[in-house]
């Protein structure tokens, strides 16, 4: 997971960071698109987006929506729970200040008046609270919805990252071999070293081609 939030943030700089301008996104695909002389400048001070240039990444929507950061979390930010709460507060407190005496009418009139105005106000303040009422169970309903949406998106998550290791396990000698100066007989004992930790086979891939050779050396050596 760590592995993939690393991917994501370097991805999602490149679309929307400052340096952003000339890049865009192949929804088919899934790759970033780039004209040669942008993408070489930006490479020049972003090495670690080196492996991207032309690589898919296939999950670059669900973890926008695990990662990203156009919800509200500010210190004024509400949740459901707090505005479900204060909108049932509201219902009690919806009291009329209207004036209801006047000296030049009889007690019966007086009398009248008050009684209409506390109907008003009662009616007034029942339809409120049944208003409240409805929107407190309108965020209740939207929690359970989002709650559903987050679970089943962490359910292609994990998914993905089987599916993801299990393609780099395979992937791994033909890699050693395309990148790497080691005799095969070193490879073989690198490859065993780096199946041992599935940690080390994502941070392999992640190098760029030309601090594989040294890194797997350095594995083979025991000095990583």
């Amino acid at each position: 997971m760590k592995t993939l939030k690393t991917h994501f943030q370097i991805v999602h700089d490149m679309l929307t960071g400052p340096n952003c301008s000339g890049f865009g996104w192949d929804i088919e695909k899934k790759t970033v698109t780039v004209e040669k002389p942008v993408w070489d400048a930006y490479i020049h001070s972003h090495k670690e987006a080196a492996p991207f240039k032309l690589k898919s990444f296939p999950y670059y929507d669900d973890l926008s929506m695990i990662f990203g950061k156009d919800r509200a979390t500010g210190q004024h930010a509400e949740t459901p729970a707090n505005v479900e709460k204060q909108l049932q507060n509201e219902g009690g407190d919806n009291n009329l200040d209207d004036n209801t005496s006047n000296d030049n009418v009889d007690n019966a009139s007086d009398n009248n008046v008050d009684i209409q105005l506390v109907s008003k106000s009662s009616k007034r303040s029942q339809s409120q609270t049944e208003c409240s009422r409805d929107l407190a169970e309108a965020l209740t309903e939207s929690t359970a919805t989002l709650a559903a949406v987050i679970e089943k998106s962490s359910a292609r998550l994990s998914k993905a990252i089987g599916e993801d290791l299990n393609e780099k396990h395979m992937q791994l000698g033909n890699e050693l071999s395309r990148t790497t100066t080691l005799p095969i007989m070193e490879r073989h004992k690198v490859f065993r070293l780096i199946m041992q930790d599935n940690a080390l086979v994502s941070y392999f891939f992640s190098l760029s081609d030309e601090l594989k050779d040294d890194w797997a050396k350095g594995i083979l050596a025991g000095t990583i």
